[in-house]
């Protein structure tokens, strides 16, 4: 906890002083103020039921929680947000639990990349609560801006220790926790009265729906006079489908261009596969995606991807990987890094969205795409210096060459390498040596490649050089002869230069 904040709440609570009789002050203050709730650090709690392996134990947290609401103390449990959501390896064995648990109003979630004892340790000094753990905080001690004495005499008086006997928390009994503090009774009244109102209001927002809904009285038509008459029996009857379109463009307008449930989820689901079929993807990334085309396909100027995902019918408040995985779990994988949500990408068993068609489809576009080059049989071709498979169509090539094909081939040479694999990397979310494990060999692919209108690209001190290609003997005459015969002499007196010029 930052120096700042430890001076807030210690001006808030009247510590003045980190002198012992501050400390005594301090004592005199807690002995008056009594606590009306309980903190519990969920990891360290969780941690101990488990014996310190993880996964950490859910029930831990638990039994603590249940242990101090039956002695009538009002109970919140602090833990990283991570310990929610999906199973992780350094998360909690049971994350249904702790959604039960925070659904009760008892577990309250902090951010997982922050130090969750910064959180219970504010907030008990905020409200003055007891705490429930085994750590004894020694760097907080340090920190506090009303220095150590200080700090060890909250610790005294707040916090509890405990321990686990098998299934049975056990909190300290040397620790003298007094009864909880009971509700005034104005405040045991009020809550039936509340009740009755909330019910009240509920009635009253029912009937005025009901009414809503009814059909208004119709009003008798008025009599037509003559010539009205005669108008209407000239005028053409409408047919029953002018009446049907009609209809249908009313309530096309009535919704206002928002899209059904069903069509949106498709053409979500359709844009994840699509934009994962070429690999990972960082999760931050995949949203910003998912929300340029449905803005652009559907027509929908989205606000936010949980506006989005509420239209879908799936929790707002979740995070982003937990929307995903409710919306398309069945194909995407959650990727962690050091235990926390990183990046999507599709299961092994999972098709790409371009391969999501029938087999008479694939018949009709058998003729027209080919059929895309696989990286390993790429790298292959590479090696083998093999130009005939390498010059077919740039639609054939693996996603990140078709990505970043003309990027290559308008680059400005010389160019460092380094640059050309931060802009390889910025374009398909690839590191260019997955695919170009030499430097001559990406020169060679881009030598082959006429769209590239390089005639020779050769790697040298690190950088791409381009050079214009070499004249044959029968254009040139006795010219190209001479040089054809120097060349061997050329190349040599450049390796010199080279070697010098270091």
């Amino acid at each position: 906890m930052g120096g700042s904040q430890d001076c807030l709440f210690a001006q808030k609570r009247g510590l003045r002083s980190s002198t012992p009789q501050g400390g005594s002050k301090l004592a005199q203050e807690e002995e008056q103020k009594q606590a009306s709730e309980i903190v519990i650090d969920g990891p360290n709690i969780a941690m101990a039921h488990s014996v310190n392996k993880w996964p950490a134990s859910a029930r831990g947290i638990e039994y603590a929680i249940r242990h101090y609401q039956k002695l009538g103390w009002k109970v919140r449990a602090i833990v990283p947000r991570h310990f929610l959501g999906k199973k992780s390896r350094r998360g909690v064995d049971d994350p249904g639990l702790m959604e039960k648990l925070q659904d009760e109003g008892v577990v309250f979630t902090v951010p997982s990349q922050d130090h969750d004892d910064n959180y219970w340790i504010a907030y008990a000094f905020q409200s003055g609560a007891y705490v429930v753990t085994n750590d004894r905080m020694k760097d907080h001690a340090e920190k506090h801006a009303e220095g150590e004495d200080v700090f060890f005499q909250w610790r005294q008086q707040r916090v509890i220790s405990y321990a686990f006997i098998d299934d049975t928390f056990l909190p300290n009994p040397d620790f003298k926790l007094p009864k909880p503090p009971k509700l005034p009774a104005e405040a045991m009244k009020a809550k039936p009265e509340q009740k009755q109102t909330e019910v009240k209001q509920k009635v009253a927002r029912h009937e005025k729906k009901s009414q809503a809904k009814k059909p208004q009285a119709k009003t008798p038509p008025r009599k037509k006079s003559p010539q009205q008459q005669s108008q209407a029996k000239t005028a053409p009857a409408k047919t029953p489908r002018q009446k049907k379109s009609r209809r249908g463009a009313g309530s096309r307008s009535a919704q206002g261009g928002k899209p059904a449930q069903g069509d949106l989820e498709q053409s979500v689901k359709s844009a994840i596969r699509s934009r994962l079929s070429s690999g990972p993807l960082h999760l931050q990334t995949l949203s910003q995606h998912l929300l340029k085309v449905i803005r652009k396909k559907g027509g929908q100027n989205y606000t936010s991807i949980k506006a989005m995902m509420g239209d879908m019918k799936i929790s707002r408040s979740r995070p982003f990987y937990y929307q995903l995985e409710k919306l398309i779990g069945d194909e995407v994988e959650i990727v962690h890094k050091a235990s926390l949500p990183h990046s999507a990408k599709l299961k092994t068993g999972a098709r790409p969205e371009q391969q999501r068609h029938t087999v008479g489809e694939h018949r009709k576009s058998s003729g027209k795409s080919p059929k895309r080059m696989t990286i390993p049989f790429f790298k292959q071709a590479l090696g083998e210096r093999n130009a005939t498979a390498l010059s077919g169509s740039i639609e054939g090539f693996p996603v990140p060459i078709e990505k970043a094909f003309t990027m290559l081939c308008d680059l400005d040479f010389p160019i460092n390498v380094a640059a050309v694999g931060n802009r390889f990397k910025s374009k398909t979310g690839f590191r260019l040596s997955k695919l170009f494990n030499k430097m001559d060999k990406l020169a060679f692919f881009l030598t082959i490649r006429p769209e590239c209108g390089c005639g020779e690209v050769y790697a040298e001190d690190m950088y791409f050089h381009c050079r214009a290609a070499p004249e044959s003997p029968s254009d040139g005459g006795k010219d190209g002869v001479l040089k054809s015969a120097t060349r061997p002499l050329s190349k040599m007196w450049n390796k010199l230069k080279g070697f010098f010029a270091r």
